[in-house]
């Protein structure tokens, strides 16, 4: 069984293969950071399944899915989600079906299981990957990962600092509860509990955007996104703004139509340093407790223990 995987979240992409490889040891499965990377490898390597991210920058998943059904009929589409109004997508393209983040190896077992097209031969390929292939993918994705970093790991506009240009902003600590200081250590006080936490998420997505009504998804899980709730989230987001504003780190947020980032470059944060294994005290920090105040963010705790293993 061969098996893609495409997510532009090193993070996310890193957990998807992982319970991938949980569910179905014996699969082949070859994981694309890069969209257009996946289709050149596709059109070498006909697969049976892919897994694919909706919301990826560049090309949707969506939009993948439609290029790999060209190439690749009776290839079986899984979406992978945060959001369930991305769903009607998935249905309206015929997709084998859908799960919602985190992925776990039970939710990819059910997909397996109830496959839309049964994995019988497939199209004649050109021969299996050789490893040049293998390692050249993985090489552009590490590169690719790395530049992506450098650019606060979202697609941020051209006017924002670059990394290296000056010291960062704040400090957040995300290990055990999750707090902010300011360079010199002065505990940063929020004047609504939501605001902090909207702030967390953001640093969270490591620099990915947002829109609000995700914003209102993290936030109030359980709320219907309506007029009142809307308004209430950009209360909220008027509020960490203003917090932001009072301590001269305004600029740590990139803020475009209805959607927001974290400019990474002017951040110092103990999460990123422990992916990134960049210092053995953070490596030594995490002890096994991320962001503990907020529910979302329990399942990152798994894929750190994975990363402090390899340690």
């Amino acid at each position: 069984m061969k098996i893609l995987a495409a997510d532009d979240e090193i993070l996310a992409l890193e957990m998807l293969t992982d319970a991938i490889r949980k569910a179905y040891p014996e699969a082949e499965v070859y994981d694309f950071f890069s969209p257009s990377r996946l289709l050149a490898f596709a059109r070498e390597y006909p697969c049976d399944i892919a897994f694919l991210d909706i919301r990826m920058r560049g090309m949707t998943g969506v939009e993948l899915a439609r290029k790999l059904k060209t190439l690749s009929p009776r290839i079986n589409i899984i979406f992978v989600t945060s959001f369930r109004e991305y769903t009607g997508d998935a249905m309206d393209m015929h997709a084998s079906g859908y799960i919602m983040k985190p992925v776990t190896a039970e939710k990819i077992r059910a997909e397996i299981s109830d496959l839309r097209y049964q994995i019988s031969s497939l199209p004649e390929s050109k021969g299996t990957p050789t490893a040049s292939w293998k390692n050249s993918v993985s090489g552009i994705m590490q590169s690719e990962v790395r530049a992506n970093s450098q650019k606060s790991g979202a697609a941020l506009e051209e006017d924002q600092i670059p990394a290296g240009k000056e010291p960062p902003l704040l400090r957040f600590q995300c290990f055990g509860n999750f707090d902010v200081f300011t360079p010199d250590h002065n505990l940063v006080h929020f004047e609504r509990s939501r605001s902090k936490e909207l702030l967390a998420y953001l640093v969270y997505l490591h620099g990915s955007s947002c829109t609000v009504r995700e914003i209102a998804a993290v936030l109030f899980e359980d709320g219907v996104y309506d007029r009142k709730q809307q308004a209430y989230v950009q209360k909220i987001i008027s509020s960490m703004q203003n917090t932001l504003r009072k301590y001269h780190a305004e600029r740590i947020i990139h803020k475009s139509y209805n959607s927001l980032a974290l400019n990474t470059a002017l951040a110092d944060c103990d999460y990123y340093d422990f992916i990134r294994g960049n210092s053995t005290g953070t490596k030594t920090a995490y002890t096994g407790s991320f962001m503990a105040q907020y529910s979302w963010a329990e399942f990152m705790a798994g894929y750190l223990d994975r990363i402090q293993r390899k340690f």
